[in-house]
């Protein structure tokens, strides 16, 4: 009887450490998952926009002739890393998700 007993408490005790556990895990994701969500507004609100308005600039001074063609070219380049950026955070976000609603489940 006192095996059993203790065995309970055991078991119990294991139980809460794992709940205890996940809890932590699933504020950890949270956590990433709003500052990617955060990253994401900051890339949406501030940097695409820069890249866009670099990109113009570069393309109207080629037009002035101004700068070469490969200002233009670069600046191009340089929006779409921008971009590929904000995709691969976005897809971060998504990760962070289904993870958490693992964890929820």
């Amino acid at each position: 009887m006192a095996a059993a007993l203790e065995e309970l408490r055991s078991t119990t005790a294991a139980h809460r450490d794992r709940e205890r556990q996940l809890q932590a895990e699933a504020a950890a994701s949270h956590r990433g998952w709003t500052d990617m969500r955060r990253r994401v507004a900051r890339y949406d609100d501030v940097i695409v926009p820069a890249a866009a308005a670099r990109t113009a600039a570069a393309l109207a001074a080629y037009e002035a002739a101004r700068t070469e063609l490969a200002a233009v070219l670069d600046a191009r380049r340089a929006a779409l890393d921008v971009s590929l950026l904000r995709l691969e955070l976005q897809m971060e976000i998504l990760r962070r998700l289904v993870e958490l609603r693992f964890l929820a489940s």
